[in-house]
């Protein structure tokens, strides 16, 4: 899988990054797989995959973040044309998706790959469970008013 990123909104605009290998690294620090020349990058700041045929960026502890497509995200998918976005500098994405079937070479040339589900790739958000958190949200809504039933 050939994966290019562009460098976009940047003094660098238009650089062109070949990824050959996955998993890679992005961040500042000299051990990146990519190096970015932006001090609100961390210095392991996230690192791009590929699960299933499509490209997943997790955010490895960023002190900032790591956005696509302007939303904040631990994990995501990555499609082509997305804007993954480090400290101050982004990259779009561009690649062809390797989708596998089990269908015969002939069908599959005759349907459409469906788009896969973000949510079903990307490592779900866990809800707090301390019961901490839970008391001071039931004191939260305790405060709201309730609708009258007529």
């Amino acid at each position: 899988m050939e994966v290019e990123l562009t460098e976009v909104d940047s003094a660098d605009e238009n650089r062109k990054i070949v990824l050959e290998t996955l998993p890679v690294m992005i961040g500042h620090g000299p051990d990146a797989g990519i190096r970015v020349d932006d001090h609100w990058a961390s210095h392991h700041h996230c690192e791009i995959n590929v699960v299933k045929g499509t490209l997943v960026v997790r955010d490895l502890g960023s002190m900032l973040g790591t956005f696509v497509n302007g939303l904040n995200v631990n994990s995501a998918l990555l499609m082509p044309g997305d804007k993954l976005t480090v400290g101050v500098t982004s990259f779009l994405v561009d690649y062809e998706r390797l989708i596998r079937s089990r269908r015969s070479a002939r069908s599959r040339s005759q349907t459409a790959a469906p788009e896969p589900d973000r949510a079903a790739i990307a490592e779900p958000e866990a809800a707090p469970s301390d019961p901490l958190f839970s008391r001071l949200l039931r004191r939260l809504f305790a405060f709201l008013p309730r609708r009258r039933r007529v």
